[in-house]
């Protein structure tokens, strides 16, 4: 129940991302990381300036999330008003609470049987548009989620992943 509530809660609060938003995110919203490295500068840089080299030695963990897989990871998680989106391999993507590490939703797609990657089941992450998640999946197809509770708004063939 209290989940629940939470789940709710985060959806009341979920601000839609549009391109403007991404674009200048780095600088008007340093607690968001809209995109892959942060901003399209590429930066890997946050403005916000809570740690500095005086309190860094002090800082403790608050949580700590596990994941389910032991494949590599090569994607940046995407920060939204309080949500972590993580896309971890094997097209797997959850929303976690970023006050608390509580998962908010998960999802999880299927991989054919005769799949073969070179590199392991690794993915390039996530992108986000309105209140829609995108993800490339290893057997080349694109599923749209929604971003307030994980449902798929759409799972199209890009190409056929035996080519």
């Amino acid at each position: 129940m209290t989940r629940a509530i939470f789940a709710l809660a985060a959806c009341a609060a979920f601000g839609q991302v549009t391109y403007e938003r991404i674009r200048d995110a780095a600088a008007a919203e340093p607690g968001n990381w809209l995109t892959y490295s942060g901003g399209y500068d590429s930066a890997r840089f946050s403005r916000l300036t809570s740690i500095s080299t005086v309190n860094a030695p002090l800082l403790q963990p608050k949580w700590v999330y596990q994941a389910r897989d032991t494949n590599k990871f090569e994607v940046s998680a995407l920060a939204l008003d309080g949500v972590l989106y993580v896309s971890e391999p094997a097209n797997r993507v959850v929303a976690l609470d970023g006050k608390t590490g509580r998962p908010l939703w998960e999802y999880r797609r299927s991989l054919p049987p005769d799949l073969r990657v070179c590199c392991g089941q690794v993915n390039r992450g996530l992108a986000i548009l309105g209140n829609t998640l995108y993800l490339g999946t290893l057997d080349a197809h694109l599923v749209a989620l929604d971003a307030r509770n994980g449902s798929v708004k759409f799972d199209v063939t890009v190409e056929s992943y035996k080519r």
